[in-house]
């Protein structure tokens, strides 16, 4: 093979080793001799292949640990980042938290008093001395029956939370009350106790310059309840006059809530008119009452609260149109939060507000869950008891009198206010159980007065001069002594919604049927969103044998108050009585829907069933009325029915 065949055969085999082995293998074919040198090259190239494989191999593990590495280094990185910026987003939103939390602090801080030195050698140290001020005043707040909440009162000692922020030996603590006062709106209480000539002087400051009460140092308790009382009074005004009112301080109550008007924040100027008001009311001042508790709704439209104490005061005077329509306006008004209320208080509140609203309009059977439903929860100042007082009246004007009676004897009248509240209630229970002689018994003058506190008796004149000498008169009529119920009636004031509706039934039972239409007409004027006016003068149409007349008032009763079960049972009569008795059946259905209990309807449901031939359900009718409660009159007429 010449040289130029070799050099073609390396072009062929490529350049370098491969072209080599192709030259060696076919030097192998011409020339044995070689053979055993190639045989060792092959095998030198097989070990270098592997070692280049090998290597390739570790080179790409290599590789992919690398990028392994370089991967969870980013990752690290990217989580360090996170939990830097975490830490760092936490610690701004716990200084933001804390600079809102301070921007809102209108709270009144008690520093520790300064005393003379062998006070504190007796323990009696600046810090005591502050402390039993501020259990006095924590005291006072607890005794404040007030829809208003408290601001709160610390000392400036005890919160300090020993947490120290790195390199800077600033703890939380100071730095929660460096954040209070530059932010917020704090109230420091200071003072001092010191010797005088006679004895010591004790001095608490708050906004103003103080006030300093002297005496002999054994007499250190009483001065320092005094100088918790000139504190409460200066920080706390409002409360302070409720707490007065509380404790029976009328005239100093009045005197502070007095001087609470002449603020100028229209805000205040409601709060303290709305409390004035109710001063003026209770000194039986009518006309200065509406006036002041109009004047601070005026002041501050959104205080549900002063809604709230103008319809009270409105509905005293049995305007009832007026109380009715204030109400509501103040359970909007506390449904929409529009001024801060104690919670707890403001609950009962509103649930009292919702349970006269639809007593009002005749949904008795919903007013009396409301009441059951406040009796369910914690008791405020006696709400409990007065809830089932009020529950009471709500289900004897629904005509169940014996659950009535059971609701009112389990009632245990520990308040003054309590005993006149359930005094009032058993009258109307008599009144609705048309039991004339307890109820001329209860409204009795002399044993009513007995039982209220000499400083409620000029709030309780007012009250006998309409509803109890009006449920008198009533029931001297009903006894036949309608010259007596006149006189009686007489007395009363012609712009109360009750008054007139009593006058209109005593012309009613006189049959003077133009005197009661006439009263009749004022009372559905008086209160136009009120059914009860309307209704009687149904009842009055129906006795008087005008039974389309005494349709159409039904009617408009009803519209008023669609739960109200009266005019359905009137309306139902009224259909009875004009020969549809077909007609008069879905009325009475309707009305038991709401007045489950009531005897009456069922007696005269039996009538119509009666009348249209089905003598079977007629007397089941007439043996369900004869388990509940009948007036003697009804249960005389029941008894005639049942020998039919």
């Amino acid at each position: 093979m010449d040289k130029a065949d070799n050099d073609e055969r390396a072009r062929a085999h490529g350049d370098g080793g491969a072209a080599a082995l192709g030259i060696a293998l076919d030097a192998a074919r011409a020339d044995p001799a070689i053979t055993e040198d190639a045989r060792i090259l092959l095998r030198e190239q097989a070990r270098l292949a592997r070692m280049q494989a090998d290597q390739i191999d570790e080179e790409a593990a290599l590789a992919r640990w690398t990028s392994r590495v370089r991967h969870a280094n980013e990752v690290m990185k990217v989580a360090f980042q996170l939990s830097v910026a975490l830490v760092v987003l936490a610690i701004v939103a716990a200084l933001a938290s804390a600079m809102w939390s301070a921007a809102r602090d209108n709270g009144l801080v008690i520093e520790a008093f300064s005393v003379p030195p062998d006070f504190a050698t007796r323990g009696l140290n600046g810090e005591v001395v502050a402390s039993q001020l501020l259990d006095k005043l924590t005291h006072m707040q607890e005794e404040t029956n007030s829809i208003r909440p408290a601001d709160t009162y610390r000392n400036n000692w005890g919160d300090d939370i020993k947490v120290e922020i790195p390199d800077t030996g600033i703890s939380i603590s100071e730095l929660n009350r460096y954040l209070r006062h530059w932010l917020g709106h704090e109230t420091h209480i200071t003072g001092e106790i010191y010797r005088v000539p006679d004895g010591i002087a004790v001095t608490a400051r708050a906004r103003d310059a103080g006030t300093t009460f002297t005496g002999k140092e054994a007499d250190l308790d009483k001065l320092l309840q005094k100088a918790a009382e000139a504190i409460y009074g200066e920080t706390q005004p409002y409360r302070y006059a409720a707490f007065l009112s509380e404790m029976g301080r009328y005239p100093e109550a009045f005197i502070v809530a007095k001087k609470l008007t002449a603020v100028a924040s229209p805000a205040e100027r409601a709060w303290a008119d709305s409390l004035l008001g109710n001063f003026y009311q209770f000194y039986n001042m009518p006309g200065n009452a509406i006036a002041t508790l109009r004047a601070g709704v005026a002041a501050d439209p959104s205080n549900a609260h002063a809604w709230d104490n103008l319809a009270n005061a409105e509905q005293s005077l049995d305007h009832v149109e007026e109380g009715y329509r204030y109400t509501r306006q103040a359970v909007l008004l506390y449904d929409k939060d529009a001024a801060a209320f104690d919670p707890d208080r403001v609950a009962i509140i509103k649930l009292q507000d919702k349970s006269f609203l639809t007593a009002t309009v005749g949904d008795f059977l919903a007013a009396a869950a409301t009441d059951e439903t406040i009796r369910q929860l914690p008791d405020r100042n006696a709400s409990q008891q007065q809830a089932a007082i009020d529950e009471a009246l709500q289900v004897v004007m629904d005509h169940d009198v014996p659950r009535a009676r059971m609701l009112l004897a389990q009632v245990h009248a520990a308040s003054p206010n309590t005993r006149i509240n359930l005094w009032f209630q058993s009258a109307a229970v008599a009144y609705f159980a048309h039991d004339w002689n307890t109820l001329s018994h209860l409204l009795d003058r002399g044993a009513a007065f007995r039982i209220a506190p000499v400083s409620f008796r000029h709030a309780l004149e007012a009250l006998y001069t309409r509803i109890p000498d009006s449920l008198l008169a009533e029931a001297k009529a009903e006894q036949g002594d309608i010259a007596g119920a006149r006189r009686l009636i007489a007395i009363t004031p012609v712009d109360c919604y009750d008054c007139a509706r009593v006058r209109g039934r005593i012309d009613m039972i006189a049959r003077n049927w133009d005197g009661a239409a006439y009263w009749f007409a004022i009372a559905t004027r008086e209160g136009p969103s009120i059914p009860m006016a309307f209704n009687d003068w149904g009842t009055m149409l129906l006795r008087k044998g005008h039974y389309d007349g005494a349709m159409v008032e039904f009617a408009e009763a009803s519209a008023r108050g669609p739960h109200y079960a009266d005019p359905l049972e009137g309306w139902g009569e009224a259909l009875m009585q004009a020969n549809r008795s077909d007609l008069a059946l879905a009325k009475f259905s309707a009305a038991a829907g709401f007045a489950p209990n009531w005897a009456r309807l069922h007696l005269e449901w039996g009538k119509a069933l009666y009348y249209l031939g089905r003598k079977s359900e007629a007397r089941a009718q007439w043996k369900q009325a004869a388990q509940l409660y009948l007036s003697a009159d009804d249960r005389a007429q029941l008894s005639r029915l049942l020998a039919l």
